[in-house]
């Protein structure tokens, strides 16, 4: 996800992602003929900058070959830095724009893709499926995992955590952090396995992660945050409060109800994640037996949501953040549910599940220590 400044003489405008930013951006012309530019930048992240430029007001902008810049450009460490440009004969900065890009190392923390969600107001809920209708605004753009969180992404983060002792137990029979049981491993429908020493994937690496507790999804992305040395959401405090907001955290976590319903409702309040066409087995999702086990993520393009989010009906239920109440009868803004409870929100139904489930307002409760193999996850990072 790159990072962009626009300067045009002394105009400049920032748009940033994720926690990573590029400031005091300021360039200035030699004024001895040689139409040297220098760029002045200072990162938050380490990372790769580049720069670019526009010779039609930023219609369009064209890459500098890093061959003809000199200075901090290239891999660069957070901190304050300079590069240099040489300008075409005849061409000067009242003519021409630069932008800046940096692209942060974040590091190896979730590798799967993510996609923007813009903020804005929906009806939550509907008539005849949960009710009563009631407004929400979200205010903040977040970004939600393109798919559900696999068996590879996770094994791949559980070993960390093991490497890195965050795990109070981890054997053939499970594995526990805080008291809880994070994944039931020892279940004939886990397909990640232990060989003594690490955890590995046994089969269907593409496919999504199941048998995995609310506080297994819950941890999975505190891990990811620790990785980009990012503080954790959770570590232990599951709970929201107006203390413990997740919409005032900064990286990742699981996505409120609200969060996920907008997205995959946007922009349009569809039925839906494709929109109003009653689904059809294996062709909009996988549910209702119509494979008999979950596919792998992707496999059901014509049942993408309008932000391109897959999965968002079938394959598994999906852990969201909220404990489990009763609407609000009146308009809220960034609700978190709750603040205490006996039962988690999944939300999007699974192979296992009937049709109407799929339904974008519908929503179903469990228990969040429950472990089945119908159940995962996607996760959510904040701007």
């Amino acid at each position: 996800m790159k990072k962009q400044l626009i300067l045009l003489s002394v105009l400049l405008t920032g748009l940033s992602s994720f926690a990573a930013s590029v400031s005091d951006v300021s360039f200035e012309q030699a004024t001895d003929g040689s139409g040297l530019v220098t760029v002045n930048y200072t990162t938050d992240t380490d990372g790769t900058v580049s720069l670019e430029y526009s010779l039609n007001g930023g219609a369009s902008y064209e890459a500098i070959s890093a061959e003809v810049l000199s200075g901090d450009a290239g891999d660069v460490l957070a901190g304050t830095h300079v590069a240099y440009h040489q300008l075409a004969d005849g061409l000067s900065t009242d003519q021409a724009m630069y932008r800046v890009n940096l692209e942060p190392a974040v590091g190896p923390s979730y590798p799967g893709e993510l996609i923007l969600v813009p903020a804005g107001t929906f009806q939550m809920g509907q008539t005849g499926v949960h009710e009563p209708v009631h407004e929400v605004t979200l205010t903040q753009d977040y970004f939600l995992s393109k798919t559900e969180v696999t068996n590879e992404e996770y094994c791949a983060a559980l070993n960390w955590a093991l490497d890195n002792g965050l795990l109070e137990q981890a054997d053939g029979t499970t594995v526990r952090a805080f008291g809880q049981e994070l994944v039931d491993i020892n279940d004939g429908d886990s397909e990640i396995g232990w060989n003594g020493s690490e955890f590995f994937v046994e089969t269907n690496a593409n496919h999504p992660v199941m048998e995995v507790s609310w506080y297994g999804a819950a941890c999975y992305t505190d891990w990811l945050n620790m990785m980009d040395g990012l503080d954790p959401y959770y570590n232990g405090n599951w709970n929201p409060s107006e203390s413990h907001n997740p919409y005032e955290h900064s990286g990742y976590r699981l996505p409120t109800e609200a969060e996920w319903e907008y997205a995959a409702r946007f922009s349009d309040g569809r039925t839906y994640p494709w929109g109003s066409d009653v689904p059809s087995p294996c062709l909009h999702a996988n549910y209702d037996y119509c494979v008999g086990w979950t596919s792998a993520v992707g496999s059901y393009p014509a049942g993408n949501s309008a932000l391109g989010l897959e999965d968002m009906a079938g394959n598994v239920w999906e852990w969201v953040n909220d404990w489990y109440a009763s609407y609000p009868g009146s308009a809220i803004t960034d609700p978190y549910g709750p603040v205490s409870g006996s039962y988690r929100v999944i939300r999007g139904g699974s192979w296992y599940y009937g049709g109407l489930l799929l339904q974008s307002a519908y929503r179903f409760t469990v228990s969040p220590y429950s472990t089945h193999g119908y159940i995962g996850f996607r996760i959510l990072r904040n701007n």
